[in-house]
């Protein structure tokens, strides 16, 4: 498959006219459309570092997609910041595929009022190592939401750090990690919280089948001049095999009296009994334990805004 037949089947409908493309670490014009972004908004490549920009007081109507295609064996990387001015609004997918190793850095700077809607789709090769970091800036009142999905890869490691820098920034991340045969999927999530009333969620849940490995290590942090703050996050893990490993590590650290902050986790597995009922009436145990995971996954999945995106994945 030639690098456009690749373009073609990573687009979404909905960004047909407002996608990025990235081959190795680089923007490519010639597999790029952009006639629906604002013409306000600049994409600019200086050395190794990509810049999309979005003025204040824009609303980007469109969905834009950013495609992210590593081909070589060797180390590809990819620098990425995002600029939102004040008061400006955008949905933002990215897709992500490849071999090899990849590197994928993503700074985003959410400026006063400004709203930034993520969704994201990982699929590199089964025997690929992807490394991902994003840091996120928001000041006063802006908002992210982010949505994280992957299959995994022979190593998938996600590195995220969000800081609530002015009073009421609100941060709510998710992420869904569907893993099989020998994947895995390794995220590490810090939310500081660095001023007053802000808000930040995080809920991350992972599947597990065969061999498969998964970890998430969160870490909410308090300052001591965030007061009112209010903070939660929660790990599900289902575990559809004996083989299968999930590794949870939840971290608080409050430097603050008056705020509200709940973290959990959990683990489940099918009983025998379960799967007997289910077998009992006519179904496979293979095909019983596959209605316990898109049950399990389809709460996420269900709140992706991409039309597209949500059907192709249930």
């Amino acid at each position: 498959m030639d690098l456009k037949d690749r373009v073609e089947s990573a687009s979404w409908p909905e960004c047909r006219s407002s996608r990025i493309v990235f081959v190795d670490g680089c923007f490519n014009d010639s597999l790029s459309d952009l006639g629906a972004i604002p013409s306000s908004c600049a994409i600019l490549q200086r050395d190794e570092t990509a810049i999309f920009y979005i003025p204040p007081s824009i609303i980007v109507s469109s969905p834009v997609q950013i495609i992210s295609l590593f081909t070589q064996p060797a180390i590809s990387v990819l620098r990425l910041q995002i600029l939102l001015g004040r008061h400006s609004h955008l949905e933002l997918v990215q897709s992500i595929a490849g071999e090899g190793v990849a590197v994928d850095y993503m700074d985003i700077m959410v400026d006063e009022g400004a709203h930034l809607r993520m969704a994201e789709q990982i699929l590199p090769s089964k025997k690929a190592h992807l490394l991902r970091f994003m840091r996120a800036t928001l000041q006063r009142n802006a908002r992210l939401s982010s949505f994280s999905y992957s299959e995994g890869a022979l190593i998938l490691q996600r590195d995220w750090q969000v800081f609530l820098n002015g009073e009421g920034a609100e941060a709510t991340l998710k992420g869904l990690d569907d893993l099989s045969e020998n994947c895995q999927a390794h995220t590490r999530i810090c939310v500081q919280h660095c001023a007053p009333s802000c808000r930040s969620r995080q809920h991350f849940k992972k599947a597990l089948q065969d061999k498969s490995r998964a970890s998430c290590e969160g870490k909410i942090c308090i300052d001591s001049t965030a007061h009112h703050s209010d903070a939660e996050q929660l790990c599900e893990n289902l575990l559809l095999s004996d083989e299968a490993l999930a590794v949870v590590k939840p971290f608080l650290d409050i430097f603050a009296d008056d705020v509200s902050v709940k973290h959990g986790a959990t683990f489940s597995q099918p009983s025998d009994d379960e799967l007997f009922y289910c077998q009992s009436r006519g179904i496979s145990l293979r095909e019983a334990k596959e209605l316990w995971r898109r049950g399990f996954c389809r709460a996420l999945i269900d709140a992706i805004e991409i039309p597209s995106m949500r059907e192709r994945l249930l």
